[in-house]
């Protein structure tokens, strides 16, 4: 069984106990879907066009093929446009882990909503990155003597 899965009814199953005891109440419950995924978060890709989608996508392979045509000399301006390596996702993890650490001590209510949203950007980092665990078993890590 995926460990996700089991993880998930492992939680269901402690919330139906809770539920049953009267810690909890049944309509207070959210999904793990919810939680990680708010509702008012999830239009964001609503928000851009299919238009601006694909001319985006045009302009970033054309400005690609000019990369590769030119040589790396197609730049705008006084200064060539360098094209950084995109953070892995560990990089994003540490860098909302260190904004979340010095946001904590600021009381304003904007402080609040950016760690609320570094809270669900750590979420749904987490959750890409157990999915795309794959199983091992010790002898991946050994490699076979040749004779």
């Amino acid at each position: 069984m995926d460990p996700v899965v089991r993880a998930e009814k492992q939680v269901e199953v402690a919330l139906e106990e809770l539920v049953a005891t009267g810690a909890l109440q049944r309509s207070n419950r959210m999904d793990i879907e919810s939680l990680l995924n708010p509702e008012g978060e999830s239009n964001i890709s609503a928000e851009s066009s299919d238009k601006e989608i694909y001319q985006a996508v045009i302009d970033a392979r054309a400005a690609h093929e000019n990369l590769e045509i030119n040589g790396g000399d197609d730049f705008e301006g006084d200064s060539p446009t360098i094209m950084e390596p995109q953070p892995t996702r560990r990089d994003v993890l540490k860098a909302s882990s260190i904004i979340t650490k010095y946001i904590s001590h600021i009381d304003d209510p904007a402080a609040r909503k950016i760690e609320a949203l570094l809270s669900s950007l750590n979420g749904k980092l987490r959750l890409e990155g157990t999915r795309k665990m794959r199983d091992t078993v010790v002898t991946d890590f050994f490699r076979p003597e040749v004779s």
